[in-house]
C-alpha cells in the first residue's frame, strides 16, 4: 500500500502546461498552491483488460495544509481497513431528486 501527502499548484508555463509539483514558486512560497493526498489500496477489476485487476487510487486535493491532508489521508485508509468506506455515488442531484420524490400531488 503506497500513500502520500504531497503540495501542488495551478500555475502554468509558457505553453499552458500546469506545472503541478515542479512549480518553482512552490519552493520559495510556503503559502503557493495547495496539499494533496494519494492513496493506493487494494485491487479493483480492469475496464479495459477483462479479467485483470489494477490498483485502486485515491487522490483528493484542496488542503490548505499539509496536516489536514494527512488527517483525511488517514481517515480514509482507516475506512478503508475497517470495511466502512463507501464509494461515492455518480448519480447527479437533479436525477437523484426525480427518482425519489413524489411528483404532483
Amino acid at each position: 500500500m503506497a500513500n502520500s501527502v504531497y503540495r501542488r499548484c495551478g500555475c502554468r508555463d509558457q505553453d499552458g502546461k500546469q506545472y503541478g509539483a515542479s512549480c518553482p514558486l512552490l519552493k520559495t512560497d510556503a503559502r503557493h498552491g495547495t496539499w494533496a493526498y494519494l492513496l493506493s489500496h487494494g485491487t479493483e477489476p480492469d475496464p479495459k483488460k477483462p479479467g485483470m485487476r489494477r490498483r485502486r487510487q485515491f487522490r483528493k486535493a484542496g488542503f490548505k495544509t499539509k496536516g489536514e491532508a494527512q488527517k483525511a489521508l488517514t481517515a480514509l485508509r482507516a475506512s478503508l481497513d475497517t470495511g466502512a468506506y463507501t464509494e461515492p455515488s455518480k448519480v447527479l442531484l437533479g436525477d437523484y431528486a426525480r427518482s425519489g420524490l413524489p411528483v404532483g400531488r
